[in-house]
């Protein structure tokens, strides 16, 4: 049996994952097999409700997006910590299922993990007076600060109102929470660049922000000790902070309720496990075409290898038994190519080649 999760074991239950995934798409309830399957390829994104905590990345965006006055609440507990004016998140209307970022056509997308558009206070048509996105991250790509700024761009570019001038560009926002430690030359528990005054030190009047919070980091705030705690571990053990109490709660009543459904399925976390299979669709696809190109580019240099030991074993023949004075003349005459013969000098050479007497 191979093990879950691996290339192997996908491969091995290829057409019945196949299956699962078609049925998954098309809205249908799943077998109980078909649910063990995916959990076995896709473990970090289908799981029992019972092994369901916070510290996972999919868990947390789930959570997030289901208690969307807890997440306010989290963002401002977090924010309030950090070095930058930050206005108080009080009244978030939209926290989105999903939300794509693009500039436009031939541009990379973005998918914000969770999406949130808040009003401003002193605009009572109810528009956005800023986007924030929260994005929780568990592996180290060596890349977050890029993607956080990234995604920033985006939202300001695809945010900004039609004819719009200074005044009506929104706040924008990137916060990043992550589970790994942070580089070799941060030792701080964050890292926050800012955008809010020009080259002379003005203020532009801009809200423009990014800010990657490192659970393993240094230094971090009693205020935040427990909260942060809980998103790297997910250990719910109640502890002093009523607040994070509070989230620790809501989860275990989630996943108490969640775990006692009618159906195999109802009793399982799934994320997008399309996510996963598409990845692995890819890796299978580059693999079989760097087969596919290996066996080629072997085939050419076998044919060149080929040629060449021939047309060796030919000029080292003629050098013997024929009446030449150098390799020149024999090269010459085999129509050897000028960029070939000094492969073939140094050969011979090292081979001691020499003239009978």
């Amino acid at each position: 049996m191979c093990d879950p999760q691996t290339p192997d074991f996908i491969s091995v239950h290829r057409k019945e994952i196949d299956e699962a995934i078609k049925i998954y798409k098309a809205g249908i309830q799943l077998s109980d097999d078909q649910v063990e399957l995916l959990s076995n390829a896709f473990p970090d994104y289908v799981m029992p409700w019972e092994q369901a905590r916070l510290c996972n990345d999919k868990v947390f965006r789930w959570f997030m997006r289901s208690h969307p006055d807890l997440c306010d609440a989290t963002v401002n507990r977090i924010c309030s910590r950090l070095p930058f004016k930050y206005r108080e998140l009080r009244s978030a209307f939209s926290h989105q299922e999903d939300k794509t970022l693009t500039l436009g056509a031939g541009h990379r997308s973005v998918r914000c993990d969770i999406f949130i558009a808040a009003h401003q206070d002193d605009k009572p048509d109810g528009s956005a007076g800023r986007y924030i996105d929260l994005e929780h991250q568990n592996r180290d790509e060596h890349d977050v600060m890029q993607r956080a700024l990234t995604i920033n761009c985006l939202m300001f570019g695809s945010s900004l109102p039609e004819n719009s001038n200074r005044t009506d560009i929104p706040g924008i926002m990137t916060l990043f929470i992550c589970n790994f430690k942070p580089p070799k030359e941060v030792n701080s528990w964050h890292r926050v660049a800012t955008m809010n005054s020009d080259l002379a030190g003005r203020e532009t009047g801009l809200d423009f922000t990014t800010a990657i919070i490192y659970t393993k980091g240094q230094g971090i705030p009693e205020e935040l000790s427990e909260l942060l705690d809980l998103l790297r571990t997910g250990n719910e053990k109640s502890g002093e902070d009523q607040f994070v109490n509070g989230i620790k709660n809501a989860m275990i009543e989630e996943r108490m309720v969640r775990s006692q459904s009618s159906t195999l399925e109802g009793r399982y976390f799934m994320s997008d496990v399309l996510t996963p299979y598409e990845r692995y669709l890819a890796t299978a696809e580059g693999r079989a075409e760097g087969r596919a190109e290996g066996r080629a580019e072997g085939r050419a240099e076998g044919r060149a290898e080929g040629k060449h030991e021939s047309r060796l074993a030919d000029i080292k023949a003629m050098w013997k038994n024929g009446n030449f004075n150098n390799f020149k003349e024999i090269f010459d005459m085999l129509d050897v190519p000028e960029a070939e013969r000094p492969t073939y000098s140094a050969q011979l050479n090292a081979e001691q080649t020499v003239k009978p007497n």
